[in-house]
């Protein structure tokens, strides 16, 4: 399986749309107190993205390995939007992301909150508005958030996307002068004399997309790796 797979939005109905956001929440406007992260991001155009709950640290760290997305950026003033009976300014949501596939502004709750009639009804209507609009919006919950082992297996990426170990170009000779087919983390680690960075290099190649992960399983010394096609 290919590491596309642990995108959140694969069941996204894109809108072609030329909308883009024309303002942002300050960060220094944020609520500090509320700030569980703030981490380093090469797709956010500031370098760091800031999360306002673990909920949200989690989405980002989902948008940021995922090598469908291309930009994406926190706090996004949306446009104006239609109840039914009239128009409501818009609001900060909580990302806008940038994908090959389309570009969509994305809020995040919790089931819990989600369980309120009326947020259900106010938040439909908004992606309805919006969608006549040509602007696609996604609400995700900690139930597609949080699945296993997609979480598990990113938050293990992200945490090697920004390791300063050997160079990726070093990386690639250095798999590809052994046996050409799929082989285990395990059988690689073997092959390279037992070295410790055997898994950090398979991350850092996954992120450039030279190989294919199986994201359907916890990453480790079982995990099949396959040179991407």
């Amino acid at each position: 399986m290919r590491l596309g797979i642990i995108s959140p939005f694969t069941d996204v109905d894109f809108k072609p749309s030329d909308w883009r956001p024309t303002a942002w929440r300050k960060a220094e406007g944020m609520h500090y107190g509320s700030v569980t992260s703030s981490f380093p991001s090469r797709k956010a155009n500031r370098g760091s993205i800031f999360c306002e709950s673990t909920l949200e640290s989690d989405m980002a760290c989902l948008l940021e390995v995922d090598a469908a997305v291309r930009t994406l950026r926190e706090q996004p003033i949306g446009p104006s939007w239609h109840d039914g009976e009239g128009w409501r300014a818009g609001a900060a949501r909580d990302f806008w992301v940038e994908t090959d596939a389309g570009n969509m502004l994305v809020e995040v709750k919790e089931a819990k909150e989600l369980a309120d009639p009326e947020v259900r009804w106010r938040l439909r209507r908004m992606a309805l508005s919006y969608r006549v609009q040509g602007i696609s919006m996604v609400v995700r919950s900690e139930r597609t958030i949080r699945a296993e082992p997609r979480l598990g297996n990113t938050r293990l990426l992200y945490g090697y996307a920004y390791s300063e170990a050997r160079r990726l170009e070093a990386d690639v000779r250095l798999l590809t002068s052994r046996r050409p087919g799929p082989m285990t983390v395990a059988e690689i680690r073997s092959e390279m004399g037992g070295d410790v960075e055997t898994l950090g290099v398979l991350c850092r190649l996954a992120l450039s997309g030279a190989v294919e992960l199986d994201m359907a399983r916890p990453i480790g010394s079982a995990t099949t790796v396959a040179w991407s096609h």
